[in-house]
C-alpha cells in the first residue's frame, strides 16, 4: 500500500485532497481485489488508508459509489495508454498494436482480473457496475481505439468498414478471449513468454481479416 498522504489541521488544499482521494481509491482496490466485493467494507477501508469513515462518506456516498470509482480509475489509466500519443496517419497500426498489446497486459494483471471477478459476481446484485464498466468507463478508451482504426482505414493499412465493429473483433481477441481464459485459471498466459506467443497470433489474425497486406513483422 502507499504511504497515507500526511495530514494537516484545517481544510486540505486542493492539491492533498486529491491525493488523498487517490490513496483511498487505491487502497479499496487492493482490498476488493484480494477480499472480493463482500467481504470489503468502508470501515476496512477507513482503517487501512487512514481516513474517517465520515470522509469516506462524504467522498463517496456508498461503497458501491467507491467501488464504481475504483473501476472509473483503472480504466482511466488504460485510456491515458492511448491518449499519450497523437498518432500521425502514417503510424497509425503501429499504434494501434502498441495499445492493443498495452490493452492485453492490462486485462491480464492480477489486480484488474481480481476486480473482473467481482464485476462478474456482483452484476446480479447491482445490475449498474456492468453497465457502468461496458457503457461509460470504457467509451473514452473504446473512442480513442476506434480513432486509431479510423485512421489506419484512411491510410489503406485497414480495410474500408465501420470502426466500431473492427475494434470489437480486435478487442475479442486481445482481451475478451485471454481475460476468459486467465479467469479460469488457464496456464496460457502465466509465462511472458506465452503472452507474446499468444498476441503475435491474435495480431496476425486480425491483420488478416481486417488488414490489406500480410504482415511478417510486428511494426516497431
Amino acid at each position: 500500500m502507499p504511504p497515507t498522504p500526511s495530514r494537516s489541521r484545517g481544510r486540505p488544499n486542493k492539491e492533498a485532497s486529491e491525493a488523498l482521494a487517490r490513496h483511498i481509491v487505491e487502497t479499496a482496490a487492493g482490498l476488493f481485489a484480494e477480499q472480493g466485493y463482500a467481504k470489503t467494507s468502508l470501515d476496512q477501508v477507513a482503517a487501512v488508508s487512514g481516513s474517517g469513515k465520515m470522509t469516506l462518506y462524504r467522498r463517496f456516498g456508498s461503497k458501491e459509489a467507491l467501488f464504481l470509482e475504483v473501476i472509473e480509475q483503472g480504466v482511466r489509466a488504460l485510456t491515458g495508454l492511448v491518449e499519450a500519443a497523437s498518432p500521425q496517419p502514417e503510424n497509425a497500426l503501429a499504434a494501434l498494436r502498441r495499445r492493443a498489446r498495452e490493452l492485453f497486459d492490462f486485462v491480464l494483471a492480477p489486480r484488474v482480473l481480481g476486480l473482473q471477478r467481482i464485476i462478474v459476481a456482483e452484476t446480479a446484485r447491482f445490475p449498474r457496475l456492468g453497465e457502468h464498466v461496458l457503457e461509460t468507463a470504457m467509451a473514452p478508451f473504446q473512442a480513442a481505439m476506434e480513432a486509431l482504426i479510423g485512421i489506419a482505414i484512411s491510410r489503406g493499412d485497414l480495410r474500408p468498414g465501420a470502426a466500431a465493429e473492427t475494434y470489437r473483433m480486435l478487442n475479442a481477441l486481445v482481451a475478451g478471449y485471454p481475460s476468459v481464459q486467465a479467469l479460469m485459471g488457464a496456464s496460457q498466459f502465466a509465462s511472458r513468454e506465452g503472452r507474446d506467443h499468444y498476441f503475435d497470433a491474435a495480431w496476425r489474425f486480425f491483420l488478416a481479416a481486417a488488414g490489406t497486406a500480410v504482415e511478417t513483422d510486428p511494426p516497431g
